[in-house]
């Protein structure tokens, strides 16, 4: 897939299903709103998989075009847990919460399922401007304070989503200082 197939994807897609969810911060500290205890009901895997769940539903009653895989429940994740990582270390103190979209539209011959912060963005990218993993910067973040940031985790989803046919794609938005994830399943 070329990045020109899916840059006019506002003008020419439909959206089908949209959810949101707002994760407070109640504090300042970068390790609280990272690290969160596992009964916390914001924890970033409880976040992903309430929002990937929405998705699986909504297409597994919707749209029998486009299989979802098991494992993407991993990958999910990770990109949660790197909106958090983002927003903890270029926006809290800024906002008082972390906000979390997921999409699903169709256009033309493809779904797009897309999770979108408001968590600063990929550092060095201009906004709107669509790139793959290898445009992914390692951050270098303290293991003891942030989830994670080696990149290892976007590259390995990168791979294993291409096996499944699926494109992965990043940006970073326009309107709201943060970034989009884009996974295009392309429909034959």
């Amino acid at each position: 897939m070329s990045f020109s197939s899916i840059e006019h994807e506002k003008k020419c897609s439909k959206v089908l299903y949209e959810s949101k969810v707002c994760i407070p911060a109640i504090s300042s500290s970068i390790k609280s709103f990272t690290l969160r205890k596992n009964n916390d009901p914001y924890h970033p895997i409880d976040i992903a998989q309430q929002m990937l769940q929405g998705v699986k539903e909504f297409c597994c009653e919707n749209i029998t075009a486009i299989k979802i895989p098991k494992q993407i429940d991993d990958w999910f994740d990770e990109f949660v847990e790197n909106a958090y990582d983002a927003f903890a270390k270029n926006k809290l103190g800024e906002s008082d919460k972390l906000i979390l979209k997921t999409s699903v539209k169709k256009k033309n011959q493809q779904y797009i399922i897309s999770i979108k912060d408001n968590a600063g963005g990929f550092i060095n990218k201009k906004a709107g401007e669509l790139f793959t993993i290898d445009g992914v910067k390692p951050e270098g973040k303290q293991k003891d304070i942030y989830i994670g940031g080696e990149g290892i985790g976007l590259r390995n989803a990168s791979k294993f989503l291409k096996k499944e046919n699926i494109d992965l794609f990043f940006k970073n938005r326009k309107k709201v200082k943060g970034a989009a994830v884009k996974l295009v399943f392309n429909i034959s």
